[in-house]
């Protein structure tokens, strides 16, 4: 009986990573201008696959801004992803997205609770979350590697605090990695990786050029 539970849950298992492996690049309209962003190919960290469309203002080659204030993130969530979270989960979710950006533009930039002179306000929303399939993994792990990654959609838009100025845009999706063996075995594991290497992404190109 264990032994049949197990194989469909293979077989379950891989059915829903083959159909929901990937996560899509969005447009949800959250940003207020999709036009200006391009492909940034030199966002992709260690190989792992990250895609990223991105818009850059030249106003950032100056050194104006010492400090970040980080709006709650927003759940819009992308009409290409079929996965919505419960209402719990995704406020959860949300929750640690904004303490990922602030964790991680805080080794960079001063963290404020009010927009002021001299910071960039950060609009961040999460438009499509894949989680793992724990038990899958565990199952595959034992016999080779984890099969069933997940992954992670979202847009970003940073403008000047004061004027409101739009100054980056992005709209990124990054997927699992079966070496990644801490957050394969967590449902939401590689969702808030994610989030992590977005908010030193994003610490990286909000500083001067050069």
């Amino acid at each position: 009986m264990l032994q049949r539970t197990l194989i469909q849950a293979c077989i379950t298992g891989l059915s829903l990573s083959a159909g929901c492996a990937n996560v899509p690049l969005t447009e949800t309209g959250f940003l207020v201008d999709y036009s200006a962003l391009e492909p940034a190919p030199e966002a992709e960290v260690w190989g792992i696959p990250d895609s990223v469309r991105l818009y850059r203002s030249s106003r950032l080659d100056g050194n104006e801004y010492d400090a970040v204030y980080v709006e709650p993130a927003e759940w819009v969530p992308s009409p290409m992803s079929d996965f919505h979270p419960g209402e719990e989960k995704t406020r959860w979710l949300l929750e640690e997205f904004s303490d990922c950006l602030k964790k991680g533009l805080g080794e960079d930039f001063e963290v404020v609770d009010a927009p002021r002179a001299g910071a960039l306000r950060v609009r961040p929303a999460l438009t499509a979350v894949n989680p793992q399939n724990v038990l899958l993994n565990v199952i595959f792990f034992i016999a080779l590697l984890p099969v069933d990654m997940g992954g992670i959609s979202g847009e970003i838009e940073v403008v000047d605090a004061m004027s409101g100025e739009r100054v980056l845009a992005l709209s990124a999706r990054r997927e699992g990695n079966p070496f990644l063996w801490l957050e394969v075995f967590t449902r939401y594991g590689h969702a808030r990786y994610g989030m992590w290497k977005w908010s030193r992404m994003l610490a990286g190109m909000l500083q001067p050029a050069g």
